[in-house]
């Protein structure tokens, strides 16, 4: 019991701190290429960012990391992607950005939503093409914000979980049964949070737009289009 507890705080309260050699790395490929920026969410959190821009693109990527990860641990995505210019972010309580806490998409969606309206504000970006690729918990919150906000003209989503089911939570940590059930108690007591009700599978079932999920089954991908 006491491991599940000292897990459980775990899972939801520790920053990102194990990606400087990534850091280092694809900043001194990017040197010269990229820009910082930070920006502030409707419940005051600091998100720290960073820009690619490529003036000749007629496409803006957003990309949202997943659990644990940071902007730095995707970087390498934008070589895949040179002709559109690169937005990459920290969610919070990960990586540069401020909060402490993570809910697994029940917050997170606002930091996505903080960048689509700084996108939106600069002048820069009014006439390109807005796509985003979200991994794991940042694919869970940016189909939550692509719901808030039509601005998307296409995802593509990696494992995004359609609900927070006890599967979900042993890829995490593993723990058994009834144990999950008592996390989900204590994270409806201590962060005020409905795990139940985080259940991104309902946004994606309302946009209209060109999607792409790579859904984790086991050890394989299964690929769907929509």
């Amino acid at each position: 019991m006491y491991s599940f507890l000292r897990n459980f705080s775990g899972i939801s309260s520790i920053k990102t701190k194990d990606y400087h050699e990534k850091r280092a790395h694809y900043y001194m490929m990017f040197k010269g290429k990229s820009a910082k920026f930070c920006l502030t969410t409707e419940d005051n959190i600091h998100i720290a960012g960073l820009l690619i821009e490529r003036s000749a693109s007629d496409s803006v990527l957003v990309i949202c990391h997943g659990y644990k990860q940071s902007k730095e641990h995707l970087l390498a995505l934008a070589e895949l992607f040179p002709e559109y210019t690169i937005v990459l972010f920290d969610l919070r309580a990960h990586g540069d950005s401020g909060g402490n806490k993570i809910s697994f998409g029940h917050h997170e969606y606002k930091d996505v939503c903080a960048i689509l309206d700084f996108l939106k504000q600069d002048s820069r970006f009014n006439n390109k093409k807005l796509y985003g690729l979200g991994i794991s918990m940042g694919a869970a919150s940016m189909a939550h914000a692509a719901s808030k906000l039509d601005v998307f003209d296409g995802l593509i989503l990696d494992s995004c979980f359609s609900v927070i089911d006890f599967k979900v939570v042993t890829k995490f940590i593993k723990i058994p049964y009834f144990l999950f059930n008592v996390g989900k108690f204590l994270f409806k007591i201590i962060y005020d949070i409905d795990i139940n009700s985080i259940k991104p599978g309902l946004y994606l079932s309302s946009l209209g737009i060109c999607l792409l999920t790579i859904l984790q089954k086991t050890q394989s991908f299964m690929i769907f289009s929509i």
